[in-house]
Protein backbone atom coordinates (compact mmCIF):
# COMPACT_ATOMS: atom_id res chain seq x y z
CA UNK A 1 0.00 0.00 0.00
CA UNK A 2 1.30 3.43 -0.80
CA UNK A 3 1.99 5.39 2.39
CA UNK A 4 2.45 8.94 1.31
CA UNK A 5 0.44 12.09 1.04
CA UNK A 6 -0.18 14.26 -1.92
CA UNK A 7 -1.27 17.82 -2.53
CA UNK A 8 -3.76 18.23 -5.33
CA UNK A 9 -4.06 21.42 -7.32
CA UNK A 10 -7.83 21.42 -6.95
CA UNK A 11 -10.63 22.43 -4.60
CA UNK A 12 -13.42 20.19 -3.37
CA UNK A 13 -16.33 19.63 -1.01
CA UNK A 14 -18.78 16.77 -0.67
CA UNK A 15 -22.27 16.84 0.83
CA UNK A 16 -22.89 14.46 3.70
CA UNK A 17 -26.59 14.22 2.95
CA UNK A 18 -27.07 13.62 -0.77
CA UNK A 19 -25.14 12.00 -3.59
CA UNK A 20 -22.17 14.15 -4.47
CA UNK A 21 -22.56 16.26 -7.62
CA UNK A 22 -18.97 16.31 -8.82
CA UNK A 23 -17.65 18.31 -11.75
CA UNK A 24 -14.72 20.40 -12.90
CA UNK A 25 -15.27 24.12 -13.25
CA UNK A 26 -14.17 26.12 -16.27
CA UNK A 27 -11.08 27.29 -14.38
CA UNK A 28 -10.04 23.75 -13.49
CA UNK A 29 -11.28 23.39 -9.93
CA UNK A 30 -13.14 20.39 -8.60
CA UNK A 31 -16.61 21.46 -7.50
CA UNK A 32 -18.76 19.19 -5.41
CA UNK A 33 -22.31 20.07 -4.44
CA UNK A 34 -21.66 23.66 -5.49
CA UNK A 35 -18.72 24.21 -3.14
CA UNK A 36 -14.95 24.29 -3.54
CA UNK A 37 -12.30 23.20 -1.09
CA UNK A 38 -8.54 22.77 -1.33
CA UNK A 39 -7.67 19.07 -1.43
CA UNK A 40 -5.03 17.33 0.65
CA UNK A 41 -5.14 13.62 -0.01
CA UNK A 42 -3.49 10.36 0.89
CA UNK A 43 -3.14 7.00 -0.79
CA UNK A 44 -2.79 5.45 2.66
CA UNK A 45 -6.18 4.40 3.99
CA UNK A 46 -5.96 3.04 7.57
CA UNK A 47 -9.56 1.73 7.32
CA UNK A 48 -10.04 2.59 10.96
CA UNK A 49 -12.59 5.18 12.09
CA UNK A 50 -10.38 6.74 14.76
CA UNK A 51 -7.37 7.04 12.48
CA UNK A 52 -9.46 8.40 9.62
CA UNK A 53 -10.93 11.06 11.89
CA UNK A 54 -7.37 11.87 12.97
CA UNK A 55 -6.48 12.47 9.31
CA UNK A 56 -9.52 14.70 8.86
CA UNK A 57 -8.67 16.71 11.97
CA UNK A 58 -5.24 17.44 10.52
CA UNK A 59 -6.38 18.71 7.15
CA UNK A 60 -6.65 15.58 5.02
CA UNK A 61 -9.93 15.47 3.12
CA UNK A 62 -9.51 12.95 0.27
CA UNK A 63 -8.49 9.30 0.73
CA UNK A 64 -8.09 6.39 -1.66
CA UNK A 65 -10.95 3.96 -1.15
CA UNK A 66 -11.44 0.33 -2.10
CA UNK A 67 -14.47 -0.19 -4.30
CA UNK A 68 -16.86 -1.10 -1.47
CA UNK A 69 -19.80 0.75 0.04
CA UNK A 70 -18.51 -0.11 3.50
CA UNK A 71 -15.25 1.76 2.93
CA UNK A 72 -16.96 4.75 1.37
CA UNK A 73 -19.43 4.85 4.27
CA UNK A 74 -16.52 4.86 6.71
CA UNK A 75 -14.90 7.78 4.91
CA UNK A 76 -18.16 9.70 4.95
CA UNK A 77 -18.66 9.06 8.66
CA UNK A 78 -15.13 10.29 9.31
CA UNK A 79 -15.67 13.55 7.46
CA UNK A 80 -13.57 12.44 4.50
CA UNK A 81 -14.15 11.82 0.83
CA UNK A 82 -12.69 9.24 -1.48
CA UNK A 83 -11.63 8.24 -4.93
CA UNK A 84 -11.83 4.79 -6.49
CA UNK A 85 -9.28 3.32 -8.87
CA UNK A 86 -10.95 1.46 -11.73
CA UNK A 87 -8.00 -0.88 -12.21
CA UNK A 88 -7.65 -2.83 -15.45
CA UNK A 89 -11.43 -2.72 -15.96
CA UNK A 90 -10.95 0.63 -17.71
CA UNK A 91 -8.90 -0.99 -20.48
CA UNK A 92 -11.15 -2.68 -23.04
CA UNK A 93 -8.15 -3.65 -25.16
CA UNK A 94 -8.19 -7.12 -23.59
CA UNK A 95 -11.05 -9.28 -22.34
CA UNK A 96 -13.41 -6.48 -23.36
CA UNK A 97 -16.68 -8.21 -22.49
CA UNK A 98 -15.79 -9.09 -18.92
CA UNK A 99 -14.04 -5.79 -18.28
CA UNK A 100 -16.97 -3.80 -19.60
CA UNK A 101 -19.32 -5.63 -17.25
CA UNK A 102 -16.93 -5.16 -14.32
CA UNK A 103 -16.60 -1.46 -15.01
CA UNK A 104 -20.32 -1.01 -15.54
CA UNK A 105 -21.08 -2.72 -12.22
CA UNK A 106 -18.49 -0.56 -10.45
CA UNK A 107 -19.78 2.75 -11.80
CA UNK A 108 -23.44 1.89 -11.22
CA UNK A 109 -22.70 0.71 -7.66
CA UNK A 110 -20.88 3.82 -6.46
CA UNK A 111 -21.70 6.78 -8.70
CA UNK A 112 -24.42 7.96 -6.32
CA UNK A 113 -22.41 7.59 -3.12
CA UNK A 114 -21.98 10.93 -1.30
CA UNK A 115 -18.34 10.20 -0.41
CA UNK A 116 -17.13 9.56 -3.96
CA UNK A 117 -15.30 12.46 -5.59
CA UNK A 118 -13.21 11.09 -8.46
CA UNK A 119 -12.54 8.01 -10.57
CA UNK A 120 -8.89 7.12 -11.06
CA UNK A 121 -7.47 5.27 -14.06
CA UNK A 122 -5.02 2.41 -13.40
CA UNK A 123 -2.04 3.81 -11.54
CA UNK A 124 1.00 4.58 -13.73
CA UNK A 125 -0.55 2.62 -16.60
CA UNK A 126 1.67 4.14 -19.29
CA UNK A 127 4.88 3.38 -17.40
CA UNK A 128 3.79 -0.15 -16.56
CA UNK A 129 3.65 -1.06 -20.26
CA UNK A 130 7.42 -1.22 -20.32
CA UNK A 131 8.34 -1.75 -16.69
CA UNK A 132 6.49 -5.03 -16.38
CA UNK A 133 7.86 -6.44 -19.61
CA UNK A 134 10.78 -5.06 -21.59
CA UNK A 135 12.25 -2.21 -19.55
CA UNK A 136 13.98 -4.20 -16.84
CA UNK A 137 15.69 -6.35 -19.48
CA UNK A 138 16.93 -3.22 -21.25
CA UNK A 139 19.70 -2.72 -18.69
CA UNK A 140 20.62 -6.38 -18.29
CA UNK A 141 22.10 -7.07 -21.72
CA UNK A 142 23.55 -5.28 -24.73
CA UNK A 143 21.11 -4.51 -27.54
CA UNK A 144 21.88 -4.29 -31.24
CA UNK A 145 20.48 -1.44 -33.30
CA UNK A 146 18.02 -3.82 -34.92
CA UNK A 147 16.84 -5.06 -31.51
CA UNK A 148 16.42 -1.49 -30.30
CA UNK A 149 14.40 -0.57 -33.39
CA UNK A 150 12.17 -3.56 -32.73
CA UNK A 151 11.81 -2.57 -29.08
CA UNK A 152 10.82 0.99 -29.95
CA UNK A 153 8.28 -0.22 -32.52
CA UNK A 154 6.81 -2.64 -29.99
CA UNK A 155 6.55 0.14 -27.44
CA UNK A 156 4.76 2.52 -29.80
CA UNK A 157 2.27 -0.17 -30.73
CA UNK A 158 1.68 -1.06 -27.08
CA UNK A 159 1.07 2.59 -26.16
CA UNK A 160 -1.42 3.06 -28.99
CA UNK A 161 -3.25 -0.16 -28.11
CA UNK A 162 -3.57 0.91 -24.47
CA UNK A 163 -4.89 4.32 -25.50
CA UNK A 164 -7.53 2.65 -27.68
CA UNK A 165 -8.52 0.34 -24.84
CA UNK A 166 -8.84 3.25 -22.43
CA UNK A 167 -10.84 5.30 -24.93
CA UNK A 168 -13.62 2.72 -24.80
CA UNK A 169 -13.52 2.41 -21.02
CA UNK A 170 -13.50 6.17 -20.48
CA UNK A 171 -16.44 6.52 -22.86
CA UNK A 172 -18.48 4.10 -20.74
CA UNK A 173 -17.59 5.88 -17.49
CA UNK A 174 -18.74 9.18 -18.96
CA UNK A 175 -21.95 7.65 -20.24
CA UNK A 176 -22.83 6.28 -16.81
CA UNK A 177 -21.39 9.10 -14.68
CA UNK A 178 -21.11 12.11 -16.98
CA UNK A 179 -19.87 14.81 -14.62
CA UNK A 180 -17.54 13.07 -12.15
CA UNK A 181 -13.95 13.54 -13.38
CA UNK A 182 -11.40 10.87 -14.29
CA UNK A 183 -7.84 11.28 -13.02
CA UNK A 184 -4.77 9.76 -14.71
CA UNK A 185 -1.78 9.53 -12.37
CA UNK A 186 1.51 8.84 -14.17
CA UNK A 187 4.94 7.76 -13.06
CA UNK A 188 7.70 10.39 -13.34
CA UNK A 189 8.76 8.81 -16.63
CA UNK A 190 7.43 8.64 -20.19
CA UNK A 191 7.74 11.02 -23.13
CA UNK A 192 5.63 14.11 -23.58
CA UNK A 193 4.14 12.71 -26.80
CA UNK A 194 2.99 9.56 -25.02
CA UNK A 195 1.67 11.53 -22.06
CA UNK A 196 -0.38 13.72 -24.39
CA UNK A 197 -2.22 10.69 -25.75
CA UNK A 198 -3.38 9.68 -22.28
CA UNK A 199 -3.99 13.23 -21.11
CA UNK A 200 -6.41 13.69 -23.98
CA UNK A 201 -8.60 11.05 -22.28
CA UNK A 202 -8.19 12.45 -18.77
CA UNK A 203 -10.12 15.19 -17.02
CA UNK A 204 -7.25 15.56 -14.55
CA UNK A 205 -3.59 14.68 -15.21
CA UNK A 206 -0.59 14.39 -12.94
CA UNK A 207 2.23 12.24 -11.66
CA UNK A 208 3.99 11.06 -8.52
CA UNK A 209 7.57 12.16 -7.92
CA UNK A 210 9.65 11.34 -4.81
CA UNK A 211 13.04 13.04 -5.07
CA UNK A 212 14.15 12.83 -1.44
CA UNK A 213 16.28 9.73 -1.07
CA UNK A 214 19.11 8.40 1.06
CA UNK A 215 21.71 6.18 -0.55
CA UNK A 216 20.18 6.31 -4.02
CA UNK A 217 19.75 8.76 -6.86
CA UNK A 218 16.10 9.56 -6.24
CA UNK A 219 12.97 8.97 -8.25
CA UNK A 220 13.50 11.35 -11.17
CA UNK A 221 14.65 10.49 -14.68
CA UNK A 222 15.25 14.17 -15.45
CA UNK A 223 18.72 15.67 -15.16
CA UNK A 224 17.48 17.50 -12.07
CA UNK A 225 17.06 14.98 -9.25
CA UNK A 226 16.74 17.38 -6.31
CA UNK A 227 13.44 18.49 -4.78
CA UNK A 228 13.02 21.17 -7.43
CA UNK A 229 12.28 18.46 -10.00
CA UNK A 230 8.74 18.40 -8.59
CA UNK A 231 8.21 21.72 -10.33
CA UNK A 232 9.75 20.41 -13.53
CA UNK A 233 7.39 17.44 -13.55
CA UNK A 234 4.46 19.75 -12.86
CA UNK A 235 5.46 21.76 -15.92
CA UNK A 236 5.73 18.55 -17.94
CA UNK A 237 2.26 17.43 -16.90
CA UNK A 238 0.79 20.84 -17.69
CA UNK A 239 2.38 20.87 -21.13
CA UNK A 240 1.09 17.34 -21.78
CA UNK A 241 -2.43 18.27 -20.66
CA UNK A 242 -2.89 21.92 -21.64
CA UNK A 243 -5.84 23.60 -19.99
CA UNK A 244 -6.51 20.70 -17.62
CA UNK A 245 -5.99 20.49 -13.86
CA UNK A 246 -2.77 18.84 -12.70
CA UNK A 247 -2.74 16.87 -9.45
CA UNK A 248 0.75 16.08 -8.20
CA UNK A 249 1.43 13.24 -5.76
CA UNK A 250 4.13 14.45 -3.40
CA UNK A 251 6.58 12.48 -1.29
CA UNK A 252 5.78 12.17 2.42
CA UNK A 253 7.66 9.00 3.31
CA UNK A 254 11.22 7.75 3.70
CA UNK A 255 12.80 5.51 1.08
Amino acid sequence: MKRFLFSLLALAMLSTFVAAQSRLTADGYLQLDGKKRFILGTYHNPMDAQELKHLAQHGINLVHSPATAKDLDLLRASGLYGWINTGSALDFGQDAGNREQTLRNMIESFKSHPALAVWEAPDEALWNITWETKYQDYFKKPWTDRQLDSLYAWHETSVDNLVKGFEKGVKLVRQLDPSRPIWFNHAPRNTQNHLKKFSALADIAGCDIYPVAVGQTGHSDLQIVTRSCVGDYTDLMQSAAPGKPVWMVLQAFSW
